[in-house]
């Protein structure tokens, strides 16, 4: 940045905004902020199965069972089947181990064949066929899971549902539709199972963002006062989920830089355009005990989980990657960096129409 009365800047203020140190406040929405987005989002999807009602079968501990599609017609996979026993999904969420990345579904009578990293469900909890299919190919349930050592901000499947084609449903938005019918006899509905992918999302606690440091700070009173409350509001819009604490996997990758834009305007009509880049550190505080439950972290694997509320590197902090670049000047108005394996140009565009030698040497007549 170059000094305060030059009119040639690369940005007009610096701001450092995350979690106070001290006493934090819980973002927690109030009256007034419609729309506020939940800092405690759903629990990923970790398994999925079948069971058959009609057979005596009922959903494990943990398992939520599909009873419904869109339209509150009966989720039954062999739905419209006759002398068929009636078959349901189930899943589970948590953050016991890795989500799930996607779902499908396999037919042995037409030797389609898995992946490598796919799974299949091959029984039902009680050791019954997991068969979807109402005719005499087999159809079983695929699914494929993230490896332990996956970034934290992947997309993960986060909802299931099922839908009847016959009946007029259609998918949700942002939902995909497996493309095979479950149901390939003469008789029943046409069956499709639909589910959602979005980033993963981890166990946090949200605190209210607040400003660290900024820069520059003016030296007159009036002035300080006015760089500091727009300093102020710049944080939410640096952090908008808030500052955020989260609990990881010990083995995970931590998430990549996150780069973002935002257009403020201060109460004198002034716009600003700001660009932010948030990334996540080391917490190195101690926990309370009421934080600790709410991140699911009890006694007996704090220890374990100790890097799991955590950044595991530094990598992601942006001074471990500062250069110093020397500002164009009219004399040198192209400076080329390498950064790494990219070679980036700073240019100074001269308002002056004089070509640049005239200028330089224009001190030289005398009168």
């Amino acid at each position: 940045m170059a000094s305060r009365d030059d009119d040639r800047r690369l940005f007009e203020h610096f701001v450092i905004a995350g979690l106070s140190e001290e006493a934090p406040q819980q973002a927690a929405p109030s009256t007034q902020e419609f729309g506020y987005r939940n800092s405690s989002p759903l629990a990923p999807i970790t398994d999925i199965c079948v069971i058959f009602p009609s057979l005596g079968e009922t959903a494990p501990e943990g398992y939520e069972i599909i009873e419904t599609t869109q339209l509150g017609y009966p989720a039954d996979l062999n739905h419209g089947s006759i002398r068929m026993p009636s078959v349901f999904l189930c899943y589970r969420r948590g953050y016991h181990k890795p989500p799930l990345l996607d779902i499908g579904l396999i037919e042995y009578g037409r030797g389609e064949k898995p992946m490598v990293d796919t799974n299949i469900v091959q029984t039902t909890p009680f050791g019954r066929p997991a068969n979807v299919n109402n005719a005499s190919q087999n159809i079983f349930l695929t699914y494929r899971r993230a490896v332990p050592s996956s970034a934290p901000s992947q997309f993960v499947v986060t909802d299931i549902c099922v839908i009847l084609a016959n009946k007029g449903e259609i998918p949700l938005h942002t939902y995909y539709k497996i493309p095979k019918n479950l149901n390939k006899g003469m008789v029943g509905s046409d069956v499709y199972i639909c589910y959602k992918k979005s980033q993963c999302s981890t166990k946090r606690l949200a605190y209210k963002p607040t400003v660290l440091d900024y820069f520059p700070k003016t030296k007159g009173v009036e002035n300080r006062d006015d760089d500091f409350k727009l300093a102020q509001n710049i944080a939410l819009f640096c952090l908008p989920m808030g500052a955020l604490i989260e609990c990881w996997p010990v083995k995970c990758q931590p998430p990549d830089r996150v780069f973002s834009t935002f257009v403020l305007t201060d109460e004198n009509g002034t716009k600003f355009y700001g660009a932010s880049v948030s990334f996540f550190e080391k917490y190195t505080e101690k926990l309370s005990e009421e934080q600790l439950e709410q991140l699911d972290l009890n006694s007996s694997n704090r220890v374990d989980e100790a890097g799991a509320v955590e950044d595991s590197s530094s990598n992601n902090d942006p001074a471990d990657e500062m250069f110093e670049v020397s500002f164009p000047t009219p004399r040198r108005p192209h400076v080329l960096m390498q950064l790494g394996s990219e070679t980036i140009s700073f240019d100074s565009h001269d308002e002056s129409q004089l070509p640049l030698n005239e200028l330089i040497s224009s001190p030289r007549f005398k009168f």
